[in-house]
């Protein structure tokens, strides 16, 4: 179990023809040790060939806002995107030639290095370039041309640690919270984490709204069924239940209900087309 936010690992899964198939790879990349608790991962989308048929990819919520690159594109840093936490799973079309860079930023990060209040971003995708003079789109500016791709991850964690070193608005009943939730992987009532930060209910779901995008209990939501998708993905031999109980879900029925909510498809299903 993740017991900080720094060590909260988001899982996605790739769809099963584009593996079986070898038709697209997905590596992750961790951060230098001083942007490990602002950035999860860098990940890298890629296709071996150019795809002949749209492939969907399904994105489950994390909890995270990503920058995302479209190296395929003929001007990537005009092709850059950021997207919001998700509150429900949705597909994103894979077509022809596949190359995309992200950067998975760990819950409650975004706002502090750009100041951009996350619940602009929720459920949305939005280029960068919407954002006018904030100061993301140096992100961008920075990625020159290169065909390697370690070059082009330092050259963003180089200016990533400029925003650390300069942009650090953080709160500490946030970082108290999400340590609640992540100790307790999703399954803290509420109430007992708003007195746990000395907030109230309402305060709390403002600070959320500024810092997370998502309300607490949506949240926690989430944060569990990471713990239980990571947990089967990891070890299919595991017995869905005795999975679930130890997620923090009620029953199998409860279990069923929220991935369903966040997968679109029941647990049974889902593995056994993956």
């Amino acid at each position: 179990m993740a017991a900080n936010i720094a060590d909260y690992q988001p899982t996605q899964f790739l769809p099963t023809s584009a593996r079986e198939n070898n038709l697209v790879q997905c590596k992750s990349y961790a951060p230098s040790l001083p942007l490990r608790p602002y950035v999860a991962s860098y990940w890298h989308i890629t296709s071996r060939t150019t795809l002949l048929k749209t492939l969907h990819h399904r994105i489950m919520p994390d909890g995270c806002v990503d920058i995302v690159f479209n190296l395929a594109a003929s001007n990537p840093q005009c092709a850059a995107v950021v997207a919001g936490p998700a509150t429900n799973h949705f597909s994103t079309p894979l077509t022809r030639k596949v190359d995309y860079l992200g950067i998975c930023f760990r819950p409650g990060v975004f706002f502090q290095l750009f100041s951009v209040p996350v619940s602009e971003l929720t459920n949305r995708i939005i280029p960068l370039d919407d954002f006018g003079d904030i100061t993301t789109r140096n992100l961008a500016d920075s990625l020159q041309p290169s065909d390697d791709l370690d070059n082009r991850i330092a050259q963003i964690e180089r200016t990533l640690i400029q925003y650390v070193m300069r942009n650090h608005h953080g709160d500490q009943r946030l970082a108290c919270a999400l340590k609640a939730i992540m100790e307790s992987g999703g399954s803290i009532r509420i109430a007992d984490l708003a007195r746990h930060v000395h907030a109230s209910p309402r305060n709390l779901l403002r600070l959320f709204d500024c810092f997370v995008g998502l309300s607490p209990k949506t949240f926690c939501r989430i944060v569990r069924f990471q713990k239980f998708f990571r947990a089967i993905k990891h070890d299919r031999t595991q017995k869905q239940l005795s999975s679930a109980l130890s997620a923090g879900y009620y029953d199998q029925a409860h279990l069923i209900h929220e991935f369903q909510a966040f997968a679109g498809q029941s647990p049974t299903r889902f593995f056994a087309a993956k």
